[in-house]
């Protein structure tokens, strides 16, 4: 698939960093508040912040989303994902997303701890999977928690 000059300045490309972190309780899943997916449930992560590497940045945004602290993660896989979306009127923006993707175990915040200070997300929640609905899942989450079902089953 080719892009035009005109679509490409329309073009924005993303590479972030997304955390499958799963344990006994389920899936660990934020809430998106912004964006194309505004209202889905997401993994923790997103954008690379300059200087850092994507174990930081990893990191830095699960701290950020849901309050908890990165005991250790192991890369998964790089997803690609592509999204038409209409951010204002009058405006189309097609967003290209490279997720490096880590397997990761985190460790429990402390009672102490503030609560999550994200921009795009409103909230997190341990998920079973069998309790999600596939309508609620950005692509990233339904491919997580699709890997998630195959290696359970093995």
């Amino acid at each position: 698939m080719s892009m035009n000059l005109v679509d490409a300045a329309n073009a924005v490309f993303r590479t972030g960093v997304y955390a499958v972190i799963h344990d006994p309780r389920g899936i660990l899943l934020v809430q998106k508040s912004k964006g194309p997916y505004s209202g889905f449930l997401d993994l923790p992560g997103g954008g690379i912040e300059y200087g850092e590497t994507p174990e930081k940045a990893l990191a830095r945004e699960i701290l950020e989303e849901t309050s908890h602290l990165l005991d250790r993660c192991s890369l998964w896989e790089v997803k690609t994902f592509a999204k038409e979306w209409q951010p204002q009127t009058n405006f189309h923006e097609k967003l290209h997303i490279n997720a490096i993707v880590y397997g990761a175990s985190v460790f429990d915040p402390e009672t102490n701890q503030p609560e999550s200070q994200s921009e795009d997300t409103s909230g997190w929640k341990w998920y079973q999977p069998s309790e999600l609905n596939q309508h609620q899942l950005t692509p990233l989450a339904k491919w997580a928690v699709a890997r998630l079902s195959i290696r359970s089953s093995r």
